[in-house]
């Protein structure tokens, strides 16, 4: 595709007004600015989930959700019930088989810390400083790695805290079955 001609009169040009001034420097600052932003971004969340892995386990604990049966019980210590509801999704659990929908929202977090690692690591390329053509491939990228990376940690994080959230629900909202 051929870039338009563009044609330009003598003594044409007139100076750049403040406001023009300023919005080239705000341009030039943003493209100059945008990686070291999703890098920040990126650090800061990375502090923020891993925080938040910490204080999900220690609400299940204040929640006593080791009392609401982890792992099926036994034949033999109730009776003949080999299997019992789980309040989580309201399915059964047989003899045996854990109930591991409490780990749901531990294993997206410790995947949306990954994504973000990611988006924070240094980008690894070939960059030739004296093309204009590779400085703006490189940066290009480097940009999108980031960026997709810092997207998906966020949206996987967001889906982490829907998931507690419905379990926390569930857990607060559950009423054991009557003996």
């Amino acid at each position: 595709m051929a870039e338009p001609e563009i044609e330009v009169e003598p003594d044409s040009a007139k100076p750049l007004s403040p406001s023009d001034t300023a919005w080239i420097n705000f341009g030039t600052q943003t493209i100059v600015n945008s990686i070291s932003s999703i890098e920040d971004f990126s650090k800061s969340m990375i502090g923020w989930d891993s925080g938040l892995f910490t204080a999900y386990f220690v609400l299940l604990k204040f929640l006593s959700i080791a009392s609401l049966s982890l792992v099926a019980p036994s034949p033999t210590s109730q009776g003949s019930s080999a299997s019992t509801v789980n309040p989580i999704f309201g399915l059964q659990a047989t003899q045996g088989v854990a109930n591991y929908y409490y780990f749901i929202p531990a294993l997206l977090l410790v995947l949306s810390i990954a994504c973000f690692v990611f988006a924070y690591v240094p980008h690894r390329g070939e960059l030739v400083l004296i093309s204009q053509k590779s400085i703006v491939d490189f940066r290009q990228a480097a940009f999108n790695r980031k960026y997709w990376f810092m997207i998906a940690g966020t949206i996987i994080l967001g889906a982490s805290l829907l998931v507690m959230m419905y379990l926390f629900l569930s857990i607060l909202l559950y009423q054991p079955p009557s003996a």
